[in-house]
Formats: structure tokens, C-alpha cells, sequence
């Protein structure tokens, strides 16, 4: 496998030899479930890190073709999400949206996203 063969070559790397590379075929069981992926994320993060997730963003209304690669998708164990549904899955692993840049021709969009700060993740689900 690539990533075991080149695991050797990084290990001294500042960059890539904290990372824990996890190979998995998108047709098999995934290896890690829901949220919990954004919450090892932000387990991780510091109050000034950023989180950057480059995805097809569905909008709020879809077109019929959107829809039709959402059910493609589905179909394959994943998910078209909206800014807002990318907002509810940030919020339940501790981060928000704080910009959305999207492509101007297609949906693709690069979504960041902020560690909330303890008081913010308080007063959000009081």
C-alpha cells in the first residue's frame, strides 16, 4: 500500500510525522463515524487554528442535478451537506463557520471553521 510504504520516509517530518495515516476504501466500512472526525479535529486545535474542508456544497435549494449527486452519494455511505448543515456538524464537535468561499462556476467551496471558545459553546446551548 502507498501510504504504509511512504509512512518509513515521513517519521522525522515536523509536518507529516504527527499524522496518523489511516488508509480505507470508500466502498468498505469507514474506519471513523459522524462528528467524531471534527471532534478529534478540535481536540486538537488551538485557539487560533483553523479548520479548512474543501466539498461540494449543496445549496439550500437544490437543482435537480445537485440532487442527483446527493443520491449518487448517498448511495456510496456519504453526504451532500449545506452551509447549514456543515454549521450544525461544526457546532456539535465544539467548532463554527466562519467563512465559506465558493467556486464561481460549480459547488465546490472550501468551509472554515474555528475552534467556539468555551464561554461561546455555553451560551450557544443554554
Amino acid at each position: 500500500m502507498y501510504i504504509q510504504s511512504h509512512r518509513q520516509e515521513h517519521k522525522h517530518s515536523a509536518v507529516l510525522g504527527p499524522v496518523q495515516k489511516i488508509g480505507s476504501s470508500i466502498f468498505g466500512e469507514q474506519p471513523t463515524k459522524g462528528a467524531l472526525i471534527l471532534r478529534n479535529v478540535r481536540a486538537a486545535c488551538t485557539a487560533d487554528s483553523s479548520v479548512l474542508i474543501a466539498e461540494y456544497l449543496r445549496p439550500e435549494q437544490p437543482s435537480a442535478y445537485t440532487s442527483t449527486v446527493d443520491m449518487f452519494i448517498l448511495n456510496i455511505g456519504g453526504k451532500v451537506r449545506s452551509e447549514k448543515a456543515f454549521g450544525e456538524l461544526a457546532a456539535k464537535a465544539g467548532l463554527k463557520i466562519t467563512s465559506v468561499a465558493r467556486h464561481a462556476t460549480t459547488e465546490s467551496a472550501v468551509v472554515e471553521m474555528v475552534p467556539i471558545q468555551l464561554i461561546e459553546y455555553i451560551i450557544a446551548f443554554v
